[in-house]
């Protein structure tokens, strides 16, 4: 799955477009994604993402009882995101010191 465009709609709504590939397919799609708040004590957040997709693209010919029946159904995907922030730190003397460089590099 890949992500192209993400949209802010209204509150904790987003919308997300993009494509997702399966067995060598790629077909676009659109997710709905839903900011679920805080979690360990603020320092990361919780989304949940959801999606239909049609599976008619995704199979191989129209023959089959299976293809048949399985080609009007939809993939549900559901997904749940955690994303931290990220911290880092330097300590920019050894920095200057390891590689030659300047205060003016670092800024």
């Amino acid at each position: 799955m890949r992500i192209a465009t993400l949209e802010h709609c209204v509150g904790p709504n987003w919308k997300a477009d993009g494509w997702i590939t399966l067995g060598g397919v790629s077909i676009p799609m659109e997710l709905d994604i839903t900011y679920e708040g805080l979690i360990r004590h603020g320092s990361a957040a919780r989304f949940s993402a959801r999606a239909n997709v049609p599976l008619r693209p995704f199979l191989a010919g129209s023959t089959g009882l299976r293809n048949r029946f399985l080609a009007n159904r939809h993939l549900r995907i559901a997904i749940e995101v955690h994303a931290a922030p990220l911290r880092a730190s330097i300590d920019l003397q050894s920095w200057i010191d390891r590689g030659r460089h300047t205060v003016a590099d670092a800024v």
